[in-house]
């Protein structure tokens, strides 16, 4: 899926090549991914979904220039990626918003730090903040928001000079339930006024889903993109969607496949196996 503005694409297109990281423990080297390849076209909405300590943050900091792989290559629109840029946008699960500035001046900092005049960034900004909801809390402080709400501010600060590249690494995984189903509707909603793309890295199976037009499944480490599952559901999905026969059906693929890797065991299949080792 590749969308257009004005005739171009709209997000950055990046390519992943025979990627290899490895770290050094005082317990010896553990290698945390081998051999990762892969392809995301320009507005694509791609997540990566793996079991803890796979490797999906570090090939994000990868992906953003903040750590050099051990071997291999990333490209972004044909550039070898050496370097943070500043087409990068980042959000983490830990909001990054300082209590000493409002929420309007926390997501102008980005733009700041970047050299934009404010003038040029202010009224997308405020867009952005009122498309989820904090048209009347532009003057708080992040003391004064709930965990959800400051979320929002996070995205919003990360969108509003527009990054060709949206990296998220499980931003939502803090949230409860219901503020955490909300914050993917909204997600969703500023995504598909922008279509750039996004990387977004999930333990949820349900919010890959939801979320994504792709999910890749890394294996446990040494990590590898065991699975391509394509998300060919219609948009924008709903909470009808997460009840739909088909949102159900690649669940349930992707929970078999961890399953079949080890990362999930039913009472079933630990009472069979317990049974085996009696």
């Amino acid at each position: 899926m590749t969308s257009t503005v004005g005739g171009f694409s709209s997000g950055a297109a990046i390519a992943i090549t025979q990627l290899r990281h490895t770290f050094t423990t005082s317990s010896g080297p553990v290698i945390v991914f081998d051999e990762v390849n892969g392809a995301i076209e320009g507005g694509e909405f791609v997540a990566i979904l793996g079991p803890s300590g796979c490797g999906k943050s570090t090939l994000l900091r990868i992906v953003a220039g903040l750590l050099r792989p051990s071997a291999g290559s990333v490209s972004i629109d044909r550039l070898a990626v050496t370097k943070p840029s500043r087409d990068i946008g980042m959000v983490f699960q830990e909001d990054p918003l300082l209590e000493w500035r409002t929420v309007i001046q926390n997501v102008l900092l980005p733009a700041e730090i970047k050299g934009l005049k404010k003038r040029d960034v202010i009224e997308r900004a405020s867009e952005l903040l009122g498309q989820v909801g904090l048209g009347d809390f532009l003057d708080a402080r992040p003391s004064q928001l709930s965990g959800g709400m400051k979320q929002r501010v996070a995205i919003c600060q990360a969108l509003a000079y527009e990054p060709r590249l949206l990296l998220m690494d499980e931003p939502f995984g803090a949230l409860d339930a219901l503020t955490r189903r909300q914050m993917q509707f909204d997600l969703q909603d500023l995504w598909t006024g922008i279509r750039n793309t996004v990387l977004f890295v999930t333990h949820g199976i349900d919010e890959a889903v939801l979320l994504a037009d792709r999910v890749l499944v890394m294996s446990p480490r040494p990590s590898r993109i065991v699975k391509e599952y394509v998300i060919d559901l219609p948009r924008p999905r709903t909470s009808g969607t997460a009840r739909s026969a088909e949102y159900l059906a690649i669940v349930k693929d992707i929970e078999e496949l961890f399953e079949t890797l080890g990362v999930l065991h039913d009472e079933k299949s630990a009472a069979a196996g317990g049974a085996r080792h009696a």
